[in-house]
Protein backbone atom coordinates (compact mmCIF):
# COMPACT_ATOMS: atom_id res chain seq x y z
CA UNK A 1 0.00 0.00 0.00
CA UNK A 2 3.16 2.44 -0.18
CA UNK A 3 2.35 3.75 -2.91
CA UNK A 4 -0.85 5.22 -2.37
CA UNK A 5 -1.19 8.51 -0.33
CA UNK A 6 -1.87 8.94 3.22
CA UNK A 7 -3.17 12.17 4.87
CA UNK A 8 -3.99 11.41 8.80
CA UNK A 9 -5.60 13.17 11.42
CA UNK A 10 -5.40 12.72 14.77
CA UNK A 11 -7.56 14.96 17.52
CA UNK A 12 -6.61 15.67 20.85
CA UNK A 13 -8.17 17.89 23.44
CA UNK A 14 -7.17 21.56 22.34
CA UNK A 15 -5.49 20.45 18.99
CA UNK A 16 -5.86 18.49 15.69
CA UNK A 17 -2.50 16.88 14.29
CA UNK A 18 -2.02 15.89 10.68
CA UNK A 19 0.52 14.27 8.81
CA UNK A 20 0.32 13.31 4.99
CA UNK A 21 2.71 10.48 3.34
CA UNK A 22 2.98 10.07 -0.06
CA UNK A 23 4.29 6.76 -1.60
CA UNK A 24 5.54 6.22 1.73
CA UNK A 25 7.52 9.13 2.55
CA UNK A 26 6.41 12.04 4.78
CA UNK A 27 5.86 15.20 2.99
CA UNK A 28 3.82 17.24 5.37
CA UNK A 29 2.97 17.62 9.10
CA UNK A 30 1.24 19.65 11.46
CA UNK A 31 -0.81 20.49 14.36
CA UNK A 32 -3.98 23.21 14.52
CA UNK A 33 -5.16 24.21 17.83
CA UNK A 34 -7.57 26.58 15.76
CA UNK A 35 -9.52 23.44 14.15
CA UNK A 36 -9.68 21.78 17.98
CA UNK A 37 -12.31 24.71 18.73
CA UNK A 38 -15.25 23.42 16.78
CA UNK A 39 -16.69 21.05 14.68
CA UNK A 40 -16.69 24.05 11.58
CA UNK A 41 -13.25 24.77 12.46
CA UNK A 42 -12.31 20.91 11.92
CA UNK A 43 -14.41 20.81 8.78
CA UNK A 44 -12.65 23.37 7.27
CA UNK A 45 -9.65 22.44 8.51
CA UNK A 46 -10.02 19.16 7.02
CA UNK A 47 -11.60 19.96 3.68
CA UNK A 48 -8.78 22.57 3.09
CA UNK A 49 -6.35 19.80 3.55
CA UNK A 50 -8.13 17.15 1.36
CA UNK A 51 -8.06 19.65 -1.13
CA UNK A 52 -4.56 20.96 -1.01
CA UNK A 53 -2.99 17.19 -0.92
CA UNK A 54 -5.48 15.01 -2.88
CA UNK A 55 -4.82 12.03 -1.12
CA UNK A 56 -5.66 8.78 -2.08
CA UNK A 57 -6.95 7.48 1.61
CA UNK A 58 -7.82 9.64 4.63
CA UNK A 59 -6.91 7.74 8.00
CA UNK A 60 -8.98 8.64 10.95
CA UNK A 61 -9.93 7.01 14.60
CA UNK A 62 -12.35 4.70 14.85
CA UNK A 63 -14.71 5.64 17.25
CA UNK A 64 -15.63 2.15 19.18
CA UNK A 65 -15.59 0.88 22.28
CA UNK A 66 -11.87 1.09 22.50
CA UNK A 67 -11.48 4.92 21.89
CA UNK A 68 -10.46 6.51 24.30
CA UNK A 69 -11.39 9.96 23.42
CA UNK A 70 -13.67 12.41 24.70
CA UNK A 71 -16.97 13.64 23.62
CA UNK A 72 -15.92 16.67 21.98
CA UNK A 73 -13.02 14.51 20.45
CA UNK A 74 -14.97 12.45 19.08
CA UNK A 75 -17.04 15.14 17.84
CA UNK A 76 -14.43 16.23 15.87
CA UNK A 77 -13.33 13.07 14.22
CA UNK A 78 -16.62 12.17 12.84
CA UNK A 79 -16.43 15.90 11.51
CA UNK A 80 -13.21 15.04 9.78
CA UNK A 81 -14.59 11.75 8.75
CA UNK A 82 -17.86 13.16 7.29
CA UNK A 83 -15.37 15.85 4.93
CA UNK A 84 -13.50 13.21 3.85
CA UNK A 85 -16.82 11.48 3.07
CA UNK A 86 -17.36 14.43 0.49
CA UNK A 87 -14.46 14.00 -1.22
CA UNK A 88 -13.32 11.08 -3.66
CA UNK A 89 -10.88 9.56 -1.27
CA UNK A 90 -10.73 6.23 0.67
CA UNK A 91 -11.63 6.72 4.32
CA UNK A 92 -9.99 4.57 6.39
CA UNK A 93 -10.84 4.44 10.20
CA UNK A 94 -8.14 2.45 12.40
CA UNK A 95 -7.63 1.93 15.97
CA UNK A 96 -5.23 3.60 18.33
CA UNK A 97 -1.92 1.90 17.56
CA UNK A 98 -0.36 0.94 20.83
CA UNK A 99 2.39 -1.02 19.90
CA UNK A 100 5.06 0.82 22.71
CA UNK A 101 4.85 1.28 26.73
CA UNK A 102 4.29 4.96 26.25
CA UNK A 103 3.43 8.09 23.49
CA UNK A 104 7.76 9.19 24.04
CA UNK A 105 8.77 5.80 22.94
CA UNK A 106 6.26 5.38 19.79
CA UNK A 107 7.74 8.81 19.01
CA UNK A 108 11.17 7.36 19.44
CA UNK A 109 10.45 5.20 17.31
CA UNK A 110 8.79 6.91 14.60
CA UNK A 111 11.34 9.88 14.79
CA UNK A 112 14.23 6.99 13.90
CA UNK A 113 12.22 6.18 10.36
CA UNK A 114 11.00 9.68 9.73
CA UNK A 115 14.22 11.99 11.21
CA UNK A 116 12.83 15.49 9.79
CA UNK A 117 10.33 15.20 13.02
CA UNK A 118 13.19 15.35 15.38
CA UNK A 119 12.84 18.89 16.36
CA UNK A 120 9.21 18.10 17.30
CA UNK A 121 9.71 15.12 19.76
CA UNK A 122 8.06 15.17 22.22
CA UNK A 123 10.49 14.63 26.00
CA UNK A 124 8.87 14.03 28.88
CA UNK A 125 10.24 15.84 32.30
CA UNK A 126 8.36 14.85 34.93
CA UNK A 127 5.71 12.65 35.33
CA UNK A 128 3.27 15.78 36.38
CA UNK A 129 3.89 17.56 33.47
CA UNK A 130 1.23 18.14 30.76
CA UNK A 131 1.74 15.93 27.67
CA UNK A 132 3.79 18.20 25.47
CA UNK A 133 1.54 19.67 22.36
CA UNK A 134 3.46 18.01 19.39
CA UNK A 135 2.50 14.13 20.50
CA UNK A 136 -1.15 14.51 18.16
CA UNK A 137 1.37 14.75 15.39
CA UNK A 138 2.89 11.23 16.19
CA UNK A 139 -0.56 9.91 16.66
CA UNK A 140 -1.60 10.92 13.11
CA UNK A 141 1.76 9.52 11.92
CA UNK A 142 1.39 6.03 13.75
CA UNK A 143 -2.25 5.79 13.00
CA UNK A 144 -0.85 6.87 9.27
CA UNK A 145 1.13 3.60 9.36
CA UNK A 146 -1.06 1.33 11.24
CA UNK A 147 -3.47 1.99 7.31
CA UNK A 148 -0.47 2.34 5.39
CA UNK A 149 1.26 -1.18 6.45
CA UNK A 150 -1.80 -2.81 8.32
CA UNK A 151 -4.18 -5.50 6.97
CA UNK A 152 -5.56 -4.82 3.36
CA UNK A 153 -8.79 -5.71 4.99
CA UNK A 154 -8.74 -2.04 6.33
CA UNK A 155 -8.56 -0.78 2.88
CA UNK A 156 -10.68 -3.34 1.37
CA UNK A 157 -13.66 -2.18 4.10
CA UNK A 158 -12.93 1.61 3.30
CA UNK A 159 -13.58 0.26 -0.91
CA UNK A 160 -16.95 -1.20 -0.14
Amino acid sequence: MKELSFLSFAVATGRVGVVFLDRGRLRHWQMSITASKDAKKASNFADTLIRDYCPNVVVTQKLNEKCRKGPKSQQLIAVIVEKATQHPVLDVAVERPRRYDNKYLEAEALVARFPELTPWQPKREKCWDREPRHTVIFEALAMAEAAMLGPTEQLAAALG
